[in-house]
C-alpha cells in the first residue's frame, strides 16, 4: 500500500467510509472516471473526453461523433494528486449527483457528462455556455446544489489537466 493510501485509510472511520466508494485499499480508483464535454452542432457532436484510469493515468482526447482520436495529452497522476482528487469527489458528492441536471435546450446543447463506474450524470447547458463561476444554476435549490457539486468536480479536473506542465517536487512525485 502506498504512503498516501495508508494515510487516507488510517483516518477516522467516518472519513475512511467516505473514500471507500472511490478508492481500493491500495490507493487506486475503484473504477475509471470519465468526463465528456460535448457540443451538438451542424456537423454532429464534437468535443473532448478525459479519462482517469484506476491506476491514475489521465488521458485527454478529442472526438467527432463516434470517432475518438488518439490522446493529445496524457500523464500519470501522483498518489497525492489522486488522494486530493478523491477527497474532492467525496466532498462534492459525485456518487449522489442526479442522472440529469441543467437546462432544457432544444438546439445545439452543450452536454457535460461525468461517469464513474455505473454512475453517470449529465449537465446540459446552452450552446457556448461554460461551467464557470458566473454561470447561474437553476432556481431550484436542490438542483442548484448538485450543479455546484458538478461544477466543482469539473473545475478540479481542469486544474489536474493544467498541472501537468509544472515541475513536480520530490514529495509530489510519491
Amino acid at each position: 500500500m502506498g504512503v498516501c493510501a495508508a494515510v487516507a485509510l488510517s483516518q477516522t472511520s467516518r472519513h475512511r467510509g467516505d473514500l471507500l466508494p472511490y478508492l481500493t485499499p491500495d490507493g487506486k480508483l475503484q473504477a475509471p472516471l470519465a468526463f465528456r464535454d460535448a457540443q451538438d452542432g451542424f456537423a454532429g457532436v464534437s468535443g473532448e473526453v478525459w479519462t482517469i484510469d484506476p491506476g491514475g493515468h489521465l488521458s485527454m482526447a478529442r472526438f467527432l461523433n463516434e470517432k475518438t482520436g488518439a490522446p493529445y495529452r496524457e500523464r500519470d497522476l501522483t498518489s497525492i494528486e489522486i488522494q486530493t482528487f478523491v477527497r474532492m469527489l467525496a466532498a462534492n458528492h459525485l456518487l449522489a449527483l442526479p442522472g440529469h441536471l441543467g437546462r432544457d435546450v432544444k438546439v445545439n446543447p452543450h452536454v457535460l457528462t461525468l461517469a464513474f463506474g455505473k454512475m453517470k450524470s449529465e449537465l446540459t447547458l446552452q450552446a457556448g455556455e461554460a461551467v464557470a463561476e458566473q454561470t447561474k444554476p437553476p432556481a431550484d435549490e436542490r438542483q442548484a446544489a448538485a450543479w455546484r457539486d458538478f461544477r466543482s468536480i469539473v473545475r478540479a479536473l481542469q486544474i489536474l489537466a493544467k498541472d501537468q506542465d509544472r515541475p513536480r517536487t520530490g514529495a509530489e512525485q510519491r
